[in-house]
């Protein structure tokens, strides 16, 4: 742990030392596995349950920022000085620690969670939520979830807006093209979030379509949503 607190090691001692349980082996990794890194993969899940704790009151973006830092230092240490068949099972462990234990908090939170991020158009910090929650085994899915209520919610704006120009006495027929504009205009924009940001996921793609088939589906007026954008 010292070097993940910054201070500096002897990293060509530490090398030797796993050098010497490999060989120990004597063509396995059993006295590697069982004296090394085992027991290193219970300090590592130990640091970052504690990190956990300290960054979780961080806006989603800063903390993601520091999880992210922390997977890749932890993919360059295996590199340095770790057998490399220890990677994977060291960033499981941070990415159970850091990730998949607060998955929900972070997307939910009120000012700086999924929703958010879409509505601020923060596109870097997007890409790195859909960048680390795709890690996890169904990462995305509450993403993907939250992204098609956003969608709808901003659909339904736009119907609500078209509601009140009726309600206040704008003639209803079957020609609207600023409410078909506007419906138009949501679509393209978050499409594009969908290539850039979520990089053309399938999950994604869907939750938008799913959106949108639930906006042309809410009528108000004589006209349907479908017939005013035929």
């Amino acid at each position: 742990n010292e070097e993940r607190e910054r201070k500096i090691i002897d990293k060509s001692l530490v090398k030797s030392i796993v050098e010497l349980y490999e060989s120990m082996g004597m063509g396995s990794l059993d006295a590697y596995n069982a004296d090394l890194e085992e027991p290193l993969l219970n300090s590592t899940r130990e640091y970052y349950a504690k990190k956990r704790e300290d960054w979780i009151n961080d806006s989603t973006p800063d903390y993601l920022r520091k999880a992210e830092d922390a997977l890749n230092e932890e993919r360059k240490r295996v590199e340095d000085y770790l057998n490399s068949s220890s990677e994977a099972k060291i960033l499981k462990v941070v990415e159970e620690e850091i990730l998949e234990r607060v998955e929900m908090v972070l997307l939910e939170k009120e000012s700086s969670g999924c929703r958010a991020l879409l509505e601020n158009d923060k596109s870097e910090d997007l890409q790195r939520m859909f960048r680390l929650f795709s890690r996890l085994e169904n990462g995305l899915n509450p993403m993907a979830s939250i992204f098609q209520s956003f969608i709808s919610s901003m659909g339904f704006d736009i119907i609500n807006r078209r509601q009140a120009r009726l309600d206040g006495g704008e003639k209803d027929k079957n020609d609207d093209p600023k409410f078909v504009k506007s419906l138009i205009a949501l679509h393209e924009k978050y499409l594009g979030v969908v290539k850039k940001d979520f990089s053309g996921h399938s999950l994604f793609q869907k939750a938008l379509k799913d959106a949108f088939v639930e906006v042309v589906n809410k009528s108000v007026g004589q006209f349907t949503n479908a017939e005013l954008m035929s």
